[in-house]
C-alpha cells in the first residue's frame, strides 16, 4: 500500500465492497460508524484491504469500473499480490 492518504482520488476495496473517495480516512470512520451505505452498515465492521492513489476522481472512477468487472479471483490475486 502507498504511504500519503491524501490525493484527490483513492480507489479503495473494503472486506465488504469497492468505491472511491477523496478522504479515505474520513470514508473509512464513517462507515464504521453505521453512516456509509446502507449496504455496508450490515457488515461492519469494514477492513480496508487494498487502495490505490489518483490525481483526479475520473481516474479512480475508471479503475473502480475495471475491477468490478474482474472476477472474484483476480481481486483476490490483487489484494495478494500488494499485501
Amino acid at each position: 500500500m502507498h504511504g500519503d492518504l491524501s490525493p484527490i482520488g483513492n480507489l479503495v476495496l473494503f472486506s465488504s465492497g469497492i468505491g472511491w473517495t477523496n478522504n479515505l480516512e474520513k470514508r473509512l470512520k464513517a462507515h464504521n460508524e453505521g453512516k456509509g451505505a446502507k449496504y455496508t452498515r450490515s457488515r461492519l465492521p469494514l477492513t480496508l484491504v487494498y487502495y490505490e492513489e489518483y490525481e483526479t476522481p475520473k481516474e479512480a472512477m475508471k479503475r473502480e469500473y475495471q475491477i468490478k468487472k474482474m472476477s472474484r479471483a483476480s481481486k483476490l490475486s490483487l489484494i495478494n499480490i500488494n499485501v
